[in-house]
């Protein structure tokens, strides 16, 4: 299913297949450490509208949420992959668990160069967002400290960068077109808070499982970069 990445199509294809037919791999990790957020989140909506403790603990949910999802979804996804067999929930958080640190290193580290980049002349700062797209797969998947892990991503990187761009404008219309339901559902009733808690809960759940494409298309798009794996070979460390 992975192919050399040669144009948009090498990626993307796959990355939809592979998002589809694991579905409900994907929503069964993202439900599990999602949903307490999504359920803080609308049932404290005021709170977090008003107070900035609530605000600064929302924003921290959230982030630990996407460091902790990201390295479960990439494990579980390529050991199902490599061994034609899912992981349970239980086996790729405690994987995950195991690089979290690095990841948030890398995502700091990642976020305060494209913020650099984009402060200076805009373009530079989107360079590097492409020459980073495969950071979240190198950390999980490689034994690299934080840097060496930017440096890879940005090597690896090189010469796809505009491919990298039209994969992802792709994806994310997409996922737009996919969540634009769920989206415009809460319109309807004035806003979040004027729906029934525990729908407002699912329709952002689901769009939680859906943003995951993102992360599929990063990890289709660093196997593609290294093209198909030779047999037996794991890139899980």
């Amino acid at each position: 299913m992975i192919r050399r990445f040669d144009g948009v199509g090498d990626v993307l294809g796959p990355s939809i297949s592979l998002f589809f037919k694991n579905f409900w791999l994907i929503t069964k990790l993202v439900v599990v450490i999602v949903t307490p957020f999504e359920a803080f989140q609308i049932l404290k909506v005021q709170e977090i509208a008003t107070d900035w403790q609530f605000t600064v603990t929302a924003y921290a949910l959230q982030f630990f949420c996407k460091m902790l999802l990201a390295p479960a979804l990439i494990y579980a996804l390529t050991k199902r992959m490599e061994t034609g067999v899912a992981p349970g929930v239980n086996e790729s958080y405690s994987f995950a668990l195991g690089k979290i640190g690095k990841v948030i290193l890398c995502a700091i580290m990642t976020w305060v160069l494209q913020i650099l980049g984009l402060i200076a002349l805009i373009v530079p700062g989107i360079i590097l967002m492409l020459a980073f797209e495969v950071v979240y797969p190198v950390a999980v998947l490689e034994n690299e400290s934080p840097v060496d892990t930017l440096q890879r991503s940005y090597l690896l990187t090189k010469g796809h960068k505009l491919k990298i761009l039209g994969a992802g404008i792709l994806m994310s219309l997409l996922l737009g077109m996919l969540t634009l339901p769920a989206s415009a559902i809460p319109l309807l009733f004035g806003g979040v808070g004027g729906m029934f808690w525990p729908v407002a809960v699912l329709l952002a759940v689901l769009t939680d499982i859906i943003s995951q494409g993102t992360t599929v298309l990063s990890l289709v798009i660093f196997l593609s970069i290294l093209r198909t794996l030779e047999p037996r070979q794991s890139v899980i460390r």
